[in-house]
């Protein structure tokens, strides 16, 4: 079990999970356990969640999919829309956003149904995030942090101070907002006008996720894990207990639970802010299999990121063997 997860989503009483390749997984005991929920997903690679009403949007490798009923079926809703990568959705009010890897911005007022394009004075199509922090739409791109005040009809750029222009993720807290990037992270307090650095602590520039939950704020990185910050960045501490791969590619969080989906190492939990890890991966089956071996009634199986495996019923089930 586990594999690359990519997205992460929380509504109502459930979790979901967006792999690369494998589709969605859901949960109904926070991370417990998990069921695969990819009926009438006809891309399977899951990129991005936005949740918006009744309705769950997932953002894939050709377009996007919508879910009336908490992921158990899905209908593509692309009407207008290009057949491309989608690398970020936002929900803001009416409104459903969803970034691109090399269109820019589409924008649909009936969830899903229609899609027209929202570039105006967007500078660079490749939007890998994308959130919102009042009255604000804000747009990481390869080329630096775009704000819009019209939700999407008109943008500009908002990068002072902004020494890394590549953003990665987005997230807001309170009168701030953070952009990660490849040269960690940056806070602006004057909704993106002007940047500063806030990296004290933080041993992993690379920064790939960012959440928020309470006073607290979470750095996922490329190979050093998890980070948090009590202080709004002002310092970063390492929370990796438990995290067996540091390669974070998605962060999300509820009530008392902080998730993370990794590079290869499926999905980890924690109920105290980081603190301790614990694998939450029981039936998401989305890891690479790079080796076999049988010895006598044993079958081995190597993997590219959650150790070795055996089964002694020919494959029916499985356990890891990693001492």
């Amino acid at each position: 079990y586990g594999g690359y997860v990519a997205a992460l989503a929380a509504k109502g009483p459930y979790f979901f999970a967006g792999t690369s390749g494998g589709g969605i997984f859901r949960s109904s005991n926070t991370g417990s356990s998990w069921i695969p929920i990819s009926s009438g997903l006809t891309n399977t690679f899951v990129t991005s969640f936005a949740v918006s009403g009744t309705y769950l949007f997932a953002g894939t490798g050709s377009g996007v999919f919508r879910s009336a009923d908490n992921g158990i079926n899905w209908i593509a809703v692309n009407s207008g829309f290009p057949n491309t990568i989608v690398r970020s959705l936002a929900a803001s009010g009416a409104y459903l956003f969803a970034g691109t890897i090399n269109e820019g911005i589409f924008r649909s007022d009936n969830n899903g149904a229609t899609w027209t394009p929202a570039n105006s004075g967007l500078t660079d199509m490749y939007v890998p995030a994308l959130a919102t922090n009042g009255t604000y739409l804000f747009a990481g791109t390869g080329g630096g942090v775009f704000r819009s005040a019209d939700n999407g009809a008109n943008w500009s750029p908002v990068s002072s101070g902004l020494t890394n222009i590549y953003v990665s993720s987005l997230a807001a807290n309170g009168t701030y907002l953070f952009a990660g990037t490849d040269g960690g992270v940056f806070r602006s307090a004057d909704n993106g006008t002007n940047w500063t650095p806030v990296n004290s602590g933080l041993t992993d520039v690379s920064v790939t996720a960012l959440a928020v939950n309470g006073t607290n704020l979470f750095a996922g990185t490329n190979g050093g894990g998890v980070f948090r910050s009590g202080d709004n960045g002002a310092y970063w501490f390492s929370v990796n207990t438990g995290l067996l791969n540091t390669i974070v590619r998605s962060l999300v969080s509820s009530g008392i639970y902080l998730f993370a989906g990794t590079n290869g190492g499926g999905v980890f939990r924690s109920a105290n802010d980081g603190g301790i890890w614990v694998d939450g991966n029981s039936g998401i089956t989305n890891t690479a299999v790079l080796s076999l071996a049988v010895s006598g009634d044993n079958l081995f199986a190597g993997t590219d990121a959650v150790g070795v495996s055996r089964s002694v019923d020919n494959g029916t089930s499985w356990f890891s063997v990693n001492s």
